[in-house]
């Protein structure tokens, strides 16, 4: 069964997602442009997210969303586990959020340019005034029950230690 599985990733779910990241790309810088950064820097990735899920099989069961009070801010801390930890906050978090990403990640073909116009927050690490300039930046996104998603770490590993 799991060499099924691995051909039914490689050969039809990898191909298919590969475009979905592209289209949702596409249509984040678009829609980001037209006007409304708030509505399509998050709408488009929730979706790509959970058709990432739904094409790769993957269950998923949230708990305690209800917790989350609708017009409130807030600052998600999660640690980098593993490769899936951007879908399952983006699809299942339930949240308008901006990320926090290591500046690098804006030369991504694509997606660097799509987080870029939907406001997502690069972090510069050159300097203190860099720094400083990523924390008002991060602050001031704190509006309107806009959330905020860091991972402290910036990366993951194979292994899973930092």
């Amino acid at each position: 069964m799991k060499v099924l599985y691995y051909i039914y990733q490689i050969c039809i779910a990898l191909p298919i997602l590969f475009v979905l990241t592209i289209l949702t790309a596409l249509v984040t810088i678009v829609g980001s442009i037209l006007g409304g950064a708030h509505f399509w820097g998050y709408h488009p990735g929730k979706i790509w997210s959970r058709l990432i899920c739904i094409m790769l099989l993957i269950p998923v069961e949230v708990k305690g969303k209800e917790n989350l009070h609708k017009r409130t801010s807030y600052v998600f801390v999660p640690n980098h586990q593993g490769a899936f930890d951007i879908f399952l906050i983006y699809g299942f978090i339930g949240r308008n959020f901006k990320w926090m990403m290591k500046k690098s990640l804006r030369k991504l073909p694509f997606v660097g340019k799509a987080c870029q116009s939907a406001g997502h927050i690069f972090v510069d690490r050159s300097g203190p005034k860099k720094v400083l300039e990523t924390i008002l930046q991060a602050k001031e996104s704190l509006k309107d029950g806009v959330s905020l998603v860091v991972f402290p770490e910036g990366a993951r590993t194979f292994t899973g230690h930092m």
